[in-house]
């Protein structure tokens, strides 16, 4: 699946939110064989009570910030963000990416449709709520 999805779109830069007790490796094996670099961000769930965690934030923000550091440096980069489903923890991550690029929060809803009507779909408002409050708590926003 990947390679195909890499042939097509060039991808630079895989994204993986999978905890340690899903198997990344697979994913983390096929970026190392496409040159494709890899970036580990292992999310314990996607849980209201779990993205609300400081901790949990910070990681997420620097994470985040980092992506946004790439894509600023260049814009060809073109970067796969992945979880189990891709609806509540990429939805969240990528929300936070576009938020973080100055996307007002409007554009950045749009912006998870348009990348995949699934992912803008099923997030869920209140995790994006989250997103919101965790953004204008680290002053990122």
């Amino acid at each position: 699946m990947f390679k195909q999805f890499h042939d097509k779109n060039q991808i630079t830069d895989i994204v993986c939110l999978l905890n340690e007790k899903e198997d990344s490796s697979k994913f983390a094996e096929y970026a190392l064989k496409a040159g494709v670099t890899w970036h580990w961000l292992p999310l314990q769930g996607a849980s209201i009570s779990y993205l609300s965690g400081k901790e949990t934030q910070i990681l997420i923000i620097q994470m985040a910030q980092d992506v946004v550091d790439l894509i600023k440096k260049d814009e060809k980069h073109t970067i796969l963000v992945h979880c189990s489903a891709g609806c509540h923890r990429t939805g969240f991550f990528a929300y936070t990416v576009l938020r973080l690029l100055g996307h007002d929060p409007v554009r950045a809803r749009a912006g998870l449709l348009m990348m995949r009507r699934e992912t803008g779909v099923d997030v869920g408002e209140h995790r994006l709520q989250v997103c919101e409050d965790m953004l204008v708590s680290h002053s990122k926003v």
